[in-house]
């Protein structure tokens, strides 16, 4: 591929560049739930731009962080999943880094409800 920079396409040039090297990456985005509940957590409001940003891009796959704030949802996470049309789901636990006692921690009873809630999809 030979690529012309002239000053009226380069951002073109650069656009079919990027696209053309990102065929073949995997891209990780953290969804942590449902639009209120992501934007609280991760903070800002984003959510909606970043399903637009995604939306039927193969691939993408959601890497939700699970705590104390969103393991109960996990189905809901799972049909976000399908309905952005996306290659697909993994999960990640919250670890601190920082506090003994972190509230955010998933307890031993909590990561059996989301394993129980695995099973039964």
């Amino acid at each position: 591929m030979i690529l012309l920079f002239a000053p009226g396409n380069i951002k073109l040039c650069l656009w079919l560049l990027i696209t053309k090297l990102l065929r073949n990456v995997i891209l990780i985005v953290s969804i942590d739930a449902p639009e209120n509940i992501h934007d609280m957590i991760r903070g800002g409001h984003v959510f909606s731009k970043i399903m637009k940003n995604i939306n039927n891009d193969k691939r993408v796959i959601l890497t939700p962080t699970l705590s104390t704030t969103n393991y109960t949802i996990i189905e809901d996470l799972v049909e976000i999943t399908k309905e952005s049309g996306v290659e697909g789901i993994t999960f990640s636990t919250y670890v601190s880094h920082n506090i003994v006692d972190d509230p955010l921690v998933l307890k031993v009873t909590a990561r059996g409800t989301g394993i129980y809630t695995f099973t039964k999809m």
